[in-house]
């Protein structure tokens, strides 16, 4: 599929329609627009809406027949592949989430040695990641696990969509968790869902702490279904190991707390008495960190299946429609 890429998504008009049970295949520029090849796309390939070429390339809004609002989207992580071999993280000062001042070198005998930019190169090779260029002699590499950074759904609250920014629809969340063989549903706010997505890392830690993860171009094909009368307040996702509810409030504190407690909803709502819900997921969950930012905080409450007993597995299973 050749798509048109939105940096700034208006509810007006739709990329493509598809119907519930789908899958679609896009191609997805990295965050700098480049493709396989490393070079721009050119503007043809996007809809500016009258906005700066400043925010994640994302493809959409997806229109999905039959979705209304009260209704959830189930996005199916069928495959999610780079399509080059060379990923890219930025090193700048005053990028980031830690203050340059608190990660810095000896100083020298002129005093303060201010931060390099840097645009780290690492070459993608078997189930790793290779830095290429690093500015010391030590050899750094990571394990290779594709995601996209940027799913959501369309907000009737606040501006217009912007892919730089997250909410409880979803959008630039920056979850590792959400990789290929994952599940995410989607509350739906206006008719047709209006999803979009893009914004591939070849790997991030929790946090997007360095301001960027391993971003590439890629491949996605995502399967779409509507579930109809599956009203969500947040996010919630499965993937092989475990189950979550994300939040995205203004501090760590406040996100982990609604996450928390939806989670808490979640297994209740399957005939669960809400304390006993409540004690099993408060003496068995984690909290797991999407991206950061000066105006919002990414975090999920996940527990994982071997925590769970078998039947509530299958009670949340049948209760939420994640077969």
């Amino acid at each position: 599929m050749r798509p048109v890429f939105r940096f700034r998504l208006t509810e007006a008009i739709p990329a493509i329609a598809t119907t519930s049970g789908k899958a679609i295949t896009v191609e997805l520029p990295d965050s700098d627009g480049l493709g396989p090849d490393l070079q721009p796309l050119p503007d043809s390939r996007f809809d500016f809406s009258d906005h700066p070429r400043i925010e994640n390339p994302a493809f959409g809004p997806i229109f999905v027949n039959g979705a209304q609002p009260g209704d959830a989207l189930r996005i199916d992580f069928v495959e999610v592949k780079p399509n080059r071999k060379l990923a890219r993280t930025l090193l700048a000062p005053n990028h980031g989430f830690l203050p340059d001042g608190l990660v810095q070198p000896p100083a020298s005998e002129s005093g303060f040695l201010p931060k390099p930019t840097h645009l780290y190169l690492w070459e993608l090779r078997g189930d790793r990641a290779y830095l290429i260029n690093t500015l010391g002699g030590r050899p750094v590499s990571v394990p290779i696990r594709p995601f996209l950074g940027c799913v959501g759904t369309a907000n009737t609250e606040g501006p217009p969509l912007s892919t730089m920014l997250a909410s409880n629809h979803g959008g630039n969340i920056d979850h590792p968790d959400l990789v290929e063989g994952s599940t995410l549903l989607l509350p739906v706010h206006v008719v047709g869902g209006l999803l979009y997505m893009g914004d591939m890392h070849a790997a991030q830690g929790h946090g997007e702490t360095a301001g960027g993860g391993l971003e590439v171009s890629g491949r996605a094909t995502v399967k779409i279904s509507v579930k109809k009368g599956l009203t969500l307040t947040c996010p919630r996702y499965e993937t092989s190991s475990g189950i979550a509810c994300l939040a995205v409030e203004k501090t760590f504190e406040a996100s982990a707390k609604m996450a928390l407690a939806n989670l808490i909803q979640w297994i209740s709502s399957c005939g669960w008495n809400i304390y006993d819900a409540s004690m099993l997921i408060n003496q068995s969950c984690e909290f797991r960190v999407g991206g950061m930012s000066d105006s919002y905080t990414v975090v999920s409450c996940f527990v994982s299946k071997s925590s769970l007993p078998q039947d509530a597995i299958t009670e949340i299973s049948c209760c939420d429609a994640l077969e």
